[in-house]
């Protein structure tokens, strides 16, 4: 029979009980997808690492954000509706996509961990709005915003807190750091605070060096010149995680982390930058070393707890 005497293909008719439940697979679909990828991030590489020499680093640290999606996934995938649980899930994984986005434009994470959190939560925040728009699979609007409301009451008091130090006046806020974190003034090793003022300045005359390394009473010297090549050393004899943060123009400008084995001495060739700062997770108790570029200007400000590099008209 020729081609052109062949009837017209037929397209099924779907009921619309058909219909919708194509809709919910293919949103369930998407959100077993974007769950498996936050599994990925959130606990598959961090158990590698910590069978790496990165064991000691943040990136090995596993997220328990992760059975946050896990739960919602199987309870979907089992009842098929959100009901009041399912409700509250969606809320609480809205929120928590929109709060990573909003910690990495603050710069609290940076790098890869920033990357990693991105991609882990902000998926699965975009499929719980997405089924919460969807009417037959018993949203409960309600539900929804209590998880919102849970969550957003677990992050306040920390949030308020931060918003509070940066208002207060200049010497409110260096009350209240130095009350938090236990720290005297200025000193040349193991500094937990820096203050770029006159005995800074005047140290920062007399040493000029490049090269950082842990020495036993903490990270030395406690401020250099910001060098074109800066030069790690770990004399001591276990593996450290050495982490370095630049900040140009009020942002972070560049972050990087290196493990350095022990007796181990490298050199790292740096970006221009204002301000940075130089710490290990490894050690806590062993302070930073701060590095500022001379043209920069002298009023910066460097804290080991929280990890803080600002200028002192940012507070």
């Amino acid at each position: 029979m020729p081609e052109k005497d062949l009837p017209e293909p037929q397209h099924r008719q779907y009921t619309a009980e058909e219909r919708r439940l194509r809709k919910q697979n293919l949103l369930i679909t998407l959100l077993g997808f974007c769950t498996a990828y936050a599994q990925l991030h959130k606990l598959i590489i961090p158990l590698v690492l910590k069978l790496t020499p990165l064991h000691v680093s943040p990136y090995s640290k596993i997220d328990f954000w992760f059975l946050h999606s896990l739960l919602f996934f199987f309870l979907l995938r089992k009842t098929r509706k959100l009901g009041p649980l399912g409700s509250l899930l969606a809320g609480v994984g809205i929120l928590y996509g929109v709060f990573e986005v909003y910690e990495v434009f603050l710069g609290r994470l940076g790098g890869w961990l920033a990357f990693s959190r991105l991609l882990s939560s902000v998926p699965i925040s975009f499929c719980c709005g997405l089924l919460m728009t969807v009417k037959d699979i018993d949203r409960r609007l309600g539900y929804a915003w209590a998880g919102v409301g849970i969550l957003a009451l677990s992050f306040l008091p920390n949030e308020k807190h931060f918003w509070e130090m940066k208002a207060a006046p200049q010497e409110e806020t260096s009350k209240t750091v130095s009350a938090e974190i236990e720290v005297e003034a200025f000193t040349e090793c193991g500094a937990t605070e820096v203050r770029l003022q006159d005995e800074a300045v005047e140290f920062l005359r007399h040493h000029p060096l490049t090269t950082i390394e842990v020495r036993p009473c903490g990270f030395y010297p406690a401020i250099l010149d910001l060098p074109k090549t800066l030069r790690l050393s770990n004399p001591t004899n276990e593996a450290l995680n050495i982490h370095y943060l630049a900040f140009k123009n009020g942002k972070q400008s560049a972050s990087w982390n290196i493990v350095l084995k022990p007796q181990q001495s490298l050199q790292k060739r740096l970006e221009r930058a204002e301000a940075a700062i130089v710490y290990s997770d490894s050690l806590p108790k062993a302070g930073l070393s701060a590095l500022i570029d001379k043209s920069a200007g002298e009023r910066w400000i460097w804290t080991r707890s929280p990890i803080s590099v600002r200028r002192v008209d940012e507070f």
